[in-house]
């Protein structure tokens, strides 16, 4: 005969290896991030130079300040330090902005 206890710990073990992988799989990989110093800004074009690299933003962008309270895109100039995450477009093999932290300006 079995025991009943021992049924249970292996279904509750099962349940929590589901719940672990699913959630390790889930996660978003495509995120990139990067951090330096503006650049370069075009407002035309809507894209910003950082450590070499082009990163263009969207209406999906959202631009913020260090406490995370939303900011102007005019505040984004050459020489402020920004944090930036990221995706690569599969199409198109651009950098596209999801997140930008604006730290300060350097003078």
């Amino acid at each position: 005969m079995r025991n009943p206890i021992l049924r249970k710990e292996i279904l509750l073990i099962a349940i929590l290896l589901f719940l672990t992988f699913s959630l390790v799989f889930a996660a978003d990989n495509n995120i990139k991030r990067t951090r330096g110093k503006v650049e370069t800004v075009d407002f035309d074009k809507r894209c910003f130079v950082v450590q070499e690299s082009t990163y263009f933003w969207n209406r999906d962008t959202t631009f913020s300040d260090l406490k995370g309270t939303p900011v102007k895109i005019a505040q984004l100039k050459p020489q402020a330090l920004v944090y930036v995450e990221w995706e690569s477009a599969k199409p198109m093999v651009k950098r596209i902005a999801k997140r930008v932290c604006i730290f300060k300006e350097e003078e």
